[in-house]
């Protein structure tokens, strides 16, 4: 049975799980603002994103190749306003 305060707890993992989320995503947003995710794909498709931003920040923080300056993570994180849907805006 639920009680309130296992409700609770369980609302504080949901939010923490959300925060780690997020904070993946930001990494890998700056990942593909500095074009490191060509290197992470297998085929040559330059048209269109192939991995998803959280299999491309897996594999970065996973490797001590890649290294991302604090400035683009900034840059990210000022950039959110205007990001919906489409992270094209982030390429630049």
């Amino acid at each position: 049975m639920l009680t309130p305060a296992s409700v609770e707890r369980f609302d504080n993992l949901l939010l923490i799980a959300a925060l780690i989320l997020y904070l993946l995503w930001c990494i890998g947003c700056a990942a593909v603002m500095k074009k490191l995710h060509y290197s992470l794909q297998v085929n040559t498709e330059k048209e269109r994103m192939v991995l998803s931003i959280i299999t491309i920040d897996r594999e970065i923080i996973d490797d001590d190749r890649y290294s991302i300056p604090i400035e683009a993570y900034m840059y990210v994180l000022s950039q959110l306003s205007n990001v919906t849907v489409n992270i094209e805006g982030l390429h630049g």
